[in-house]
C-alpha cells in the first residue's frame, strides 16, 4: 500500500513539474517540423540542386552535333572554257560504347552524390531545428519554474510579514524574506527575456514567418532504422563514387572517332569520299587526369573509414549516456517527492516558529534546484536521442 502511495505521488509530481501548474495550447513539435520542412529555404534549395544534377546528366550523355561543310570551286583548264565546282560534306563524331557506359556510371554517381546531400542537408536541419526547440523548450520551463519559485517565496515572505507584525521575528528577518522574493522576480524577467530569445531563434531558423505557440512537451525518443547509413558517410561514399566513375572514364585514352562522308563534282567526274579519323593519344593519354581521380578516391576512403570509427565511438558514447541519464532522472523524481514534502512541512514548522527563516530557504533552494536538475536532465536525454537519430540515419528520409 505504501508502495503504490509513493508511486502515485511520484507520478503526480513529475505531471506537475513537466506542465509546472500551467495549461499548454499550441501545435505538436511534429506538426511545426513538417510545416518548416515545407517552407525551408535549405530543402527548395535541395530539389532544385536534383533537378540541375538530371539536367547535368542529359548534358553529359549527349552525343555531339554532325557537321556539315560546303565548298565552291572554279576550274579554268588550259585547253577547255572555265567551269563551277562544288563538295559537300558530313562529318559525325561516333562516341566509343565503353565510353557511353562510363559516362552514364559517372553521371549516376554524380546524381546519387546530390541526393545524399539532400539526405545530408535534411538530417542537419531536423537536427539543428530540434535541438533549437529543446533550448526553448528548456528555457520555458526554468521560466515556469522560477514562477512556482515565485509562489514559494511569496507565501515565506507573506508568513513572515506576518510573523513581524506579531513580534515573533525581527525586521531583518521579514526583510530577507522580502529580499529573496524580489530576487525570485528580477530572476524571472531574466529568464523571460532568454525564453524570447530563444523561441524566436527557433522561428527564424524554421523559416516560418508567423509566430505560433508551440508545445514544449515533446519528448524525443530514439528510434532505430537499421536499414539507414551515417549522412556524412553516405556523403562521402557517393563523394568517392564519383571519384572512381571519374578515373574510370579517364582510362579511356580514346573517346570518339569521327566518321566524314563527302561528295565533290568536277567538270568532267562526280566524286564519293569515305573516311574516318581517329586521335592518337601519343601527347595527352589522360594519365594525369586518371591519377587525379583515383588519389581522391583514397583520400575519400580514408574520410570514410575515419567518420565510421567516429559514429561508432560516438554511438557507443550515446548509449551509455542515456542509460545514466534515466537513472539520473529516476533519482530526481524520487528527491523532488521527498523534499516537496518536506517543504510542505517546513512552511507549517515557520509559521509557528518550529523552524528558522534559514533552514526554510534552504528546504526552498533544494526544491528548486532539484527541479532545474530535473530540467537539465530531460534535456539532455531528447539532445541524446536527436544526436542518436541524426548518428544512425533517421532523419534521411
Amino acid at each position: 500500500m505504501v508502495k503504490l502511495w509513493i508511486k502515485k505521488d511520484m507520478i503526480k509530481t513529475l505531471i506537475i513539474l513537466i506542465v509546472f501548474k500551467a495549461s499548454i495550447f499550441g501545435v505538436d513539435f511534429n506538426t511545426f517540423l513538417n510545416e518548416a520542412l515545407v517552407k525551408s529555404a535549405y530543402l527548395q534549395f535541395s530539389s532544385i540542386a536534383k533537378q540541375q544534377a538530371k539536367e547535368e546528366q542529359s548534358k553529359i550523355l549527349r552525343y555531339a552535333n554532325p557537321k556539315l561543310g560546303f565548298a565552291s570551286s572554279r576550274f579554268n583548264p588550259i585547253n577547255s572554257k572555265s567551269d563551277n565546282g562544288y563538295s559537300v560534306s558530313v562529318m559525325q563524331p561516333i562516341r566509343l560504347w565503353d565510353v557511353s557506359d562510363d559516362k552514364k556510371s559517372l553521371s549516376d554517381a554524380k546524381i546519387a552524390n546530390i541526393v545524399a546531400q539532400t539526405f545530408f542537408i535534411k538530417a542537419d536541419f531536423i537536427r539543428n531545428l530540434s535541438f533549437l526547440f529543446i533550448q526553448y523548450a528548456k528555457d520555458r520551463d526554468l521560466a515556469r519554474l522560477s514562477k512556482e519559485e515565485q509562489t514559494i517565496a511569496k507565501k515565506i515572505f507573506d508568513i513572515s510579514n506576518e510573523r513581524f507584525k506579531n513580534g515573533t521575528i525581527s525586521r531583518g528577518k521579514m526583510l530577507q524574506a522580502k529580499i529573496a522574493y524580489e530576487v525570485v522576480l528580477t530572476k524571472n524577467i531574466v529568464l523571460s527575456l532568454q525564453e524570447n530569445r530563444s523561441y524566436f531563434e527557433l522561428l527564424k531558423y524554421s523559416g516560418l514567418n508567423e509566430q505560433i505557440d508551440i508545445d514544449t512537451n515533446h519528448i524525443f525518443k530514439v528510434i532505430n532504422k537499421r536499414d539507414s547509413a551515417n549522412p556524412n558517410i553516405l556523403t562521402l561514399k557517393t563523394e568517392q563514387k564519383v571519384s572512381l566513375a571519374s578515373a574510370e572514364l579517364a582510362s579511356n585514352k580514346i573517346e570518339t572517332f569521327s566518321i566524314t562522308a563527302e561528295f565533290e563534282e568536277e567538270i568532267d567526274q562526280d566524286i564519293y569520299r569515305v573516311g574516318i579519323s581517329v586521335p592518337l593519344p601519343i601527347f595527352n593519354s589522360k594519365n594525369e587526369e586518371r591519377a587525379v581521380a583515383k588519389l581522391e578516391s583514397q583520400k575519400k576512403e580514408l574520410l570514410v573509414e575515419n567518420e565510421e570509427k567516429r559514429v561508432s565511438l560516438s554511438k557507443s558514447y550515446l548509449k551509455k549516456e542515456r542509460t545514466l541519464l534515466k537513472e539520473l532522472q529516476n533519482r530526481n523524481i524520487a528527491m523532488i517527492v521527498d523534499e516537496e514534502r518536506l517543504l510542505s512541512m517546513f512552511e507549517e514548522a515557520y509559521k509557528i516558529a518550529s523552524v528558522n527563516l534559514i533552514e526554510l530557504q534552504d528546504i526552498k533552494n533544494r526544491v528548486i534546484e532539484t527541479k532545474k536538475s530535473f530540467i537539465e536532465n530531460k534535456t539532455a536525454l531528447n539532445k541524446n536521442a536527436i544526436e542518436q537519430n541524426y548518428l544512425q540515419g533517421a532523419y534521411n528520409e
